[in-house]
Formats: structure tokens, sequence, C-alpha cells
């Protein structure tokens, strides 16, 4: 059983916590054997509060990709070494219950295959230097690219796993709605 250190970052109601727990425990049965021993489960109230706390962590782990939070219900990231998963419940609410869920399904899956930091560090390779050069593009844009065609194919990856593991219907109404 996976031990989920949750923080609540403003209201959130109890009955919202446990479904969010549930989904998640769920979701960690089904998709064992995995390496996944803890979590933190950061439950946000609106977008601000995640927008503020990404923009900390990012700022204080010198995490060099542009600021997508505000694009995002929920999100996983590694970069403190361990997997983390945000919600942000203001925006969860507003959605489909199929899609809250496939939501919340998508981002264990990255905790299972995306649980380490080397999932979130990009070294620029020597190649992709020289071609950015020719292309005039700043070293800024090109760890953005670099980041965003990392997301792509880390989500791929977690959707193949749910899919393999039975969770179809959820993850297409989740990619539907990305």
């Amino acid at each position: 059983m996976v031990k989920v250190v949750l923080e609540k970052l403003g209201e959130v109601p109890e009955e919202s916590e446990r479904d969010i727990l549930g989904i998640i425990q769920e979701c960690y049965e089904r998709l064992e054997p995995h390496g996944v021993e803890i979590l933190d489960l950061f439950l946000f109230s609106d977008p601000s509060s995640m927008h503020g706390f990404y923009s900390r962590e990012r700022s204080a782990l010198h995490v060099v990709s542009e600021d997508l939070g505000e694009s995002f219900i929920a999100m996983h990231d590694a970069w403190r070494g361990t997997s983390r998963i945000g919600v942000c419940m203001s925006r969860m609410r507003e959605l489909p219950r199929l899609i809250q869920i496939g939501t919340l399904r998508h981002e264990v899956g990255h905790s299972v295959l995306h649980g380490a930091l080397e999932y979130y560090v990009f070294p620029i390779s020597a190649p992709l230097i020289e071609a950015a050069e020719r292309l005039g593009l700043s070293k800024e844009y090109s760890f953005n690219l670099l980041y965003l065609i990392s997301i792509a194919v880390k989500d791929f990856e977690v959707t193949r796993l749910l899919s393999e593991k039975g969770y179809v219907d959820d993850q297409v109404a989740y990619s539907n709605h990305v």
C-alpha cells in the first residue's frame, strides 16, 4: 500500500479529500507491481494557491521550464526526488466525473513511471544547441521545447500503461478534454 502524505492548501471538503484518496489508492492497487512507496499529495483550493506553490518550488529548486501550472487541473512532479501530485480542487469540480477520475489516474500513472528526478532534468545535447543556434532560438526557448516534448512522451507512456491495465473510457475522456 502506498503511503499518501496529504497537504491541503486552502479549504478542501473532507468528502472530496476521501474521494480523491480512494481513486488514487485503487489505481495504485491495479497498477501493481510498482516501486511507489510514498506519494506527496497536494490539494489546492484554487488556481492561485496552486500557481503560487509551484512558482515558489520552481524558483527554490531552479527548475528551468516555462510555468505551465495555470494550464493544469492536476500535475505530477518529482522535483524533490519523490513523486508529488498536485490537484486544483476548483478546476476539478468543474469537470464531468469520468474526466476527474481519468485525471487522477493519469497523475498516478506518472508517479509509477516517472517518480524520480531523472525524468524532470534534461541536459541539452550539443546537436540540440547547434540546431537552436542555426534556427535563432534562445536557450530558454530550447529548454521549454525540450520540456514540452518530454511531457508529450511521458503522457504517451502513461496512457499506454493505463489502457493496458483496463483504464480506457476515463483515459479517452481525459485525453479528449486535454
